[in-house]
């Protein structure tokens, strides 16, 4: 009897480690399940966070298109700016230039529509023409003609120029025209000096 009962002690004991074992690797088993699991959880959470941005990203680019595209309508439809400005002291024969002067930009530019190949060769022939007519009309004077060509819907307006010159104010001067088409704006500077 004692033997029998020392047999069934170690068989329990057995049995308890033999439980023991299956707790442990059921307990391993679900600590490496949690963690596949926390992994996918982790990549499937950075890839929905990925898509949410590039969709705003989709939507905020839609939208900034679909401004410029009207920003670029009321652009062309409603053009409004200041075309003719004079400084310093500038003779009434050069004032009636200032014609001759959008004459010119119209001549070579004309309608076409804005291209960066074309602007610099607009450009330098509009500098050129315009000293011609400033020359012609009186040699009592020196000129620089400075003249700025450029994509008028990408840049909405948004150019400012600004020059500076010493000079006598009684006898020198300057003249700026500012020129539109639909595609295409360009401003032409004269800076007049008395010899």
């Amino acid at each position: 009897q004692q033997q029998q009962q020392q047999q069934q002690e170690e068989y329990e004991e057995k049995e308890l480690f033999h439980q023991q074992q299956l707790l442990l690797q059921q307990q391993q088993i679900d600590e490496e399940e949690q963690s596949i699991f926390q992994q996918r959880f982790e990549e499937n959470e950075k890839l929905r966070i990925e898509l949410q941005r590039e969709e705003e990203e989709r939507e905020y680019q839609e939208e900034e298109e679909m401004r410029m595209k009207l920003k670029k309508k009321n652009f062309r439809e409603n053009p409004q700016t200041e075309k003719w400005r004079v400084s310093g002291n500038v003779s009434d024969k050069h004032q009636n230039l200032k014609e001759t002067i959008e004459d010119v930009i119209s001549e070579v530019i004309g309608k076409s529509e804005y291209s960066q190949r074309k602007a610099d060769k607009w450009s330098r022939d509009i500098a050129r023409d315009i000293t011609q007519h400033f020359v012609a009309s009186s040699r009592e004077y020196k000129y620089v003609v400075f003249v700025a060509v450029m994509d008028r819907l990408e840049s909405l307006g948004g150019i400012s120029i600004g020059s500076s010159c010493q000079w006598e104010k009684t006898t020198d001067g300057s003249m700026t025209w500012r020129w539109i088409n639909t595609s295409t704006e360009c401003i032409a500077s004269v800076f007049i000096f008395s010899l």
